[in-house]
């Protein structure tokens, strides 16, 4: 009885074993670590593949500076504008030619002609959503997060500072012309060109003051 009693335990945890041995999957630190990477949410694999089209994108739905200067704000704000919602600001894309006639440490003071208004240029350093937003690209509703939203404006504004101003930055004078894609806030209670900074996603220079 014993002798049998043995054999059946015997063989019990051997099929208990053999379960165990082949229910268990071993997976690889370094696919382990890509699983957990995959899982994490890259603003800048988000923004890579908008960035390759965004000159494109802005420009398409960019009002150039003399028409806006003809709108009122309402009227811009309801046919170009997007925003976030009620009391965020309305974001809208411009695009023109002016000359530098000031160079401060975040601004450039440009005029698209003599005795037209003066507007500004952001050269400095950048915390806002204005691109994200005049875009019109990306939806919060398509984030799982508020923070992942918002990862997309700093990598968006980084992408600016890098490759759009700092390759031009030394260069930017008095006298000098550019000619510019970008983006803007504007407010209902504003003329349209009044305090008006646009960040640059495409910003070139034309000539040079002699």
């Amino acid at each position: 009885m014993k002798k049998k009693t043995l054999l059946c335990w015997a063989a019990g945890l051997a099929i208990a074993a053999f379960l165990l041995y082949h229910s268990v999957y071993i997976t690889p630190l370094s696919a382990h670590r890509a699983a957990l990477e995959a899982a994490v949410f890259n603003p800048a694999t988000a923004v890579a593949d908008f960035w390759q089209q965004a000159p494109a994108v802005l420009q398409k739905q960019a009002i150039p500076l003399a028409d806006f200067c003809n709108y009122a704000p309402e009227e811009v704000a309801e046919r170009f504008g997007h925003t976030l919602g009620i009391g965020a600001p309305t974001s809208i894309c411009l695009v023109g030619q002016a000359v530098i006639t000031e160079v401060g440490e975040d601004l450039l003071r440009l005029q698209s002609g003599e005795g037209t208004p003066a507007y500004y240029l952001r050269i400095g350093s950048i915390f806002s959503n204005t691109v994200r937003e005049a875009s019109g690209v990306f939806n919060i509703d398509d984030f799982e997060t508020t923070m992942d939203f918002n990862l997309v404006s700093i990598e968006l504004n980084k992408r600016i500072r890098e490759q759009v101003i700092a390759p031009v930055i030394g260069r930017l004078t008095v006298g000098t012309t550019v000619a510019f894609t970008g983006a803007a806030d504007i407010r209902p209670d504003r003329p349209p060109v009044e305090q008006l900074v646009i960040i640059p996603v495409q910003l070139h220079i034309v000539g040079a003051h002699e």
